[in-house]
């Protein structure tokens, strides 16, 4: 069976403003892109920041909690003892 390419996939059409719709075909346009790729590339930059988002926000909360600190303190300190097993000192 053959690999589906991004021009065999199932398509849809979006309903854009027209200025997004020249900022797409503007992007594809430089980048030698096509639209699919330039929203994929897009959406994959927005969630990764969503995703740091969310961690910085998670990291704040156990920094904030005294307990929670120590936790993850003593829970990294025994991930790094791990790392260290069947090596010669």
């Amino acid at each position: 069976m053959a690999k589906t390419t991004d021009s065999m996939a199932k398509t849809t059409t979006l309903r854009v403003s027209t200025d997004v719709r020249d900022r797409i075909n503007q992007l594809r346009r430089t980048t030698n892109s096509t639209v699919s790729q330039v929203i994929t590339q897009a959406l994959d930059r927005m969630e990764e920041a969503h995703f740091w988002e969310q961690f910085d926000e998670a990291a704040e909360i156990v920094a904030s909690d005294p307990v929670a600190t120590e936790a993850e303190k003593a829970e990294r300190e025994a991930w790094d003892r791990t790392l260290r097993d069947g090596l010669d000192e």
